[in-house]
């Protein structure tokens, strides 16, 4: 008698549970249909991806807002650089020697892995 009880009291509690997690699944549903998925545009993204808690980053600025002799350096290094990024034993050995270093802490480390992202990502 008590574990048919018990398992009555199990089986209501499992409806409820499941009534209750519908319910909550409907809400969401139409909270989403009305205020639309939240998104962030690439930048914001970036941003919070890879810079937590930074709010402006010189890797994000626009390199079309240089004057012409400097964006003519500019993308002459950007070139030079991509081509030593893509170089995987570049890549490495530019890691082993950054951790080589004492004073290269884990935000640093953090940092870098951003940036290689960023670059790598296009």
């Amino acid at each position: 008698m008590q574990i048919d009880t018990l398992e009555s009291n199990v089986r209501m509690e499992c409806k409820q549970a499941f009534a209750e997690l519908q319910t909550d699944m409907t809400d969401l549903t139409a909270d989403l249909e009305s205020s639309g998925i939240p998104t962030l545009d690439h930048k914001n993204y970036i941003m919070k991806v890879f810079f937590p808690g930074v709010t402006h980053h010189p890797i994000l600025n626009d390199p079309r807002s240089r004057s012409n002799i400097s964006r003519t350096n500019y993308d002459a290094a950007m070139i030079q650089f991509e081509q030593l990024i893509n170089n995987k034993y570049f890549v490495l050995t530019f890691i082993e020697t950054l951790e080589a270093q004492k004073d290269f802490n884990i935000r640093d480390k953090v940092n870098v892995a951003s940036l290689l992202m960023v670059v790598l990502y296009g």
